[in-house]
């Protein structure tokens, strides 16, 4: 997840390729968030020669985040998932102490996806003037040349989408001049964040009008889930379930609430591989050194660290 788009489309395509599929068939897709634009860069690539029937993306932000902003141009993690907010940070510290680079350059050498995240709309609003910023002219500028408006038939295939709405977003960012600091260190060449403009048009972190895409015969769905209820409530799952089957109508459905995590045990070992065993006796490895268990359960944890 931490690589270019563009180049894990390249990646799901080869394993696409190792699928044992008769002649004609064709296989679903559903791609949650960054995963959506995984499978829109498959698609791109690949044209008439993909393989796929059915695709939805669920919470997808086509036309980029504001959340990616200050991860590129501060080194700061405003993410509300709470592991992917304790990931991204593991990943800034530990890469950045080991390489030298400050958190700016460590997610851009270590997580240059996040370019792939960054509005393609203007969305910083000038603290004095009041007025956008040219997003064209930027310094942080999403590189990713993408098809701006998909076209019937797609290929082949059945193109939809699932958004969530009814939750405060993160829709612009009101900015002022960086300080020396700032500057020295090469942050916030674009304007340092001041303030937040919110919008309830969105799942919490993905904006409606950023998880549609517009154009002829794409089934566009809205619920009122966030961004993890999208993929994970009973809700979301169903309207998943109905447009795989080619359902017009949602199934009916009992809306569950979203799992949330309110701490997570993270182990981490540089340069080393790293063994955990929890409380019931199970095995995590994991061979990057590092280890992330939520909500963890009381009681002794055992550690093996390997050191490379």
């Amino acid at each position: 997840w931490r690589r270019r788009i563009p180049d894990s489309g390249t990646t799901l395509s080869q394993f696409l390729s190792t699928l044992s599929l008769t002649p004609g068939e064709r296989v679903h897709m559903v791609g949650h968030s960054m995963g959506g634009l995984l499978g829109r860069a498959y698609l791109e690539q690949q044209l008439a020669y993909n393989k796929l029937d059915r695709f939805m993306t669920v919470g997808s932000p086509h036309q980029g985040t504001a959340f990616a902003y200050p991860a590129w141009s501060g080194g700061e993690i405003w993410n509300d998932n709470f592991l992917m907010r304790v990931g991204l940070t593991s990943i800034i510290k530990l890469c950045g102490l080991a390489h030298g680079k400050n958190d700016r350059e460590a997610v851009r050498t270590f997580a240059p996806s996040t370019q792939q995240l960054l509005p393609r709309a203007s969305y910083l609003r000038d603290v004095s003037s009041g007025l956008l910023k040219d997003v064209n002219q930027m310094d942080a500028l999403n590189d990713w040349q993408i098809n701006p408006n998909l076209s019937s038939p797609f290929y082949g295939v059945t193109l939809g989408t699932l958004s969530g709405s009814g939750f405060d977003s993160l829709d612009k960012i009101i900015v002022k001049d960086r300080n020396k600091r700032d500057e020295r260190l090469g942050n916030w060449a674009d304007g340092k964040p001041f303030k937040n403009e919110y919008t309830t048009a969105g799942d919490g972190t993905v904006l409606l009008n950023s998880s549609e895409i517009i154009g002829n015969n794409i089934i566009n769905r809205t619920i009122i889930q966030d961004h993890t209820g999208l993929i994970a409530s009973a809700q979301g799952i169903n309207e998943i379930i109905s447009f795989l089957q080619g359902n017009t109508a949602p199934l009916s459905a009992t809306v569950s609430p979203a799992p949330t995590i309110s701490s997570a045990l993270l182990v981490i070992g540089y340069p080393a591989s790293v063994s955990v065993i929890n409380p019931d006796g199970a095995i995590l490895r994991d061979t990057q050194g590092l280890v992330g268990i939520p909500n963890p359960k009381k009681g002794a944890y055992s550690i093996v660290i390997s050191p490379k």
